[in-house]
């Protein structure tokens, strides 16, 4: 529902409500502000402002202990800066020439003698992983000296920024090792929050994902859209099994079997941000993962919603990158597949 309906819908009940500001979620946003009816009215006559602030509401029926006056018109100064299609395009092309540039180096290595070491038991880092990060973060250095980084292997600096770069220098890394074909690089761009810009590369086929936030989602030049499949019995599905899976008290063995009675076929191919990517462009239908981290569906997630496609928890939940499951779809079976991995009709 648009912020003004829900705004308008507030004030008429003449309720109370918490504005959590910038984060989806009342428990991790960074301000809370507590506001009665009357502010909301006023608040409901400057869309334009709402719309900067990009706030989002819960109704809570409560007690507040905290004076409003003291909290909303420091809120109202505050009016947060939005990317406009032109500085979020400026970041596409860059994290796209940083994309197939790390690739160029990961082809180097593939098919190659690797130096490989472990994280665990059976999770390896070989020296291509790292010189694939080194060589993303140090042009992002040179560029964005201010912009903080969240890569997988560590590197990168942690300043506070309203920018933050999320970075996968290879997805797939038990492929690479193998000389099987499916890896990828995946880039990021985090805006006060939200993820505004988002890059895969596919060095093996050459496939550049890109999307952009309401900017839509492409494949190279082309732009794609999610499958129109609305039956799970003809779908082709995708899913993955974590690094813990021989020590995890839940792994995805179980729902893998009761899927596979259900779907038309199912794929694990070893990296979930070219599932999602594939998903995007109509080449599996949905998908779903436990206990990825925020550097493997951060770029992806972007791309399969610009497509169309829908991204939650398994259970229905709003996701977050920081979440331990996913589920994607081409949004027509997204009820069909949590009824069948949750057991619950939906």
């Amino acid at each position: 529902m648009h912020i003004q309906k829900v705004l308008e819908e507030l004030v008429r009940e003449h309720t109370s409500i918490i504005i959590a500001h910038r984060l989806s979620t009342i428990e991790r946003a960074d301000k809370i502000i507590v506001l009665h009816h009357s502010q909301l009215r006023e608040m409901g006559k400057h869309n334009d402002l709402l719309k900067q602030m990009r706030i989002y509401c819960t109704l809570y029926k409560m007690q507040y202990k905290k004076q409003e006056g003291d909290i909303v018109p420091s809120m109202l100064a505050r009016q947060q800066r939005v990317l406009d299609k032109t500085e979020i395009r400026k970041l596409l092309q860059f994290s796209g020439e940083l994309a197939t540039g790390a690739g160029k180096v990961l082809r180097r290595g593939f098919n190659r003698s690797l130096k490989i070491d472990y994280k665990g038991r059976i999770n390896p880092v070989t020296e291509y992983d790292l010189k694939s990060e080194r060589y993303i973060i140090s042009h992002i250095s040179k560029r964005f000296p201010d912009h903080a980084v969240l890569a997988e292997e560590g590197s990168g600096a942690r300043e506070k920024s309203p920018f933050r770069w999320i970075i996968d220098p290879l997805d797939g890394t038990v492929n690479y090792t193998h000389g099987f074909p499916i890896y990828c690089v995946s880039i990021a761009v985090e805006f006060e929050g939200d993820i505004v810009a988002g890059t895969v590369y596919d060095p093996e086929r050459d496939e550049l994902f890109h999307a952009g936030l309401k900017m839509g989602a492409y494949l190279n030049q082309k732009r794609i859209k999610v499958s129109s499949e609305k039956i799970l019995q003809r779908a082709l599905l995708a899913t993955g099994f974590a690094y813990n899976i021989g020590t995890a008290k839940r792994t995805n063995l179980g729902l893998f079997a009761r899927m596979a009675k259900k779907a038309q076929g199912l794929r694990r191919a070893g990296s979930a941000a070219i599932d999602l990517c594939w998903l995007a462009c109509g080449r599996i239908d949905g998908f779903w993962e436990f206990y990825l981290h925020p550097w493997d569906t951060a770029a992806a997630k972007l791309i399969v919603e610009e497509a169309g496609g829908q991204v939650s928890r398994i259970n229905g939940a709003s996701y977050s990158i920081f979440n331990p499951d996913i589920l994607a779809s081409n949004g027509h079976l997204h009820r069909a597949m949590m009824t069948v991995l949750t057991g619950k009709a939906h």
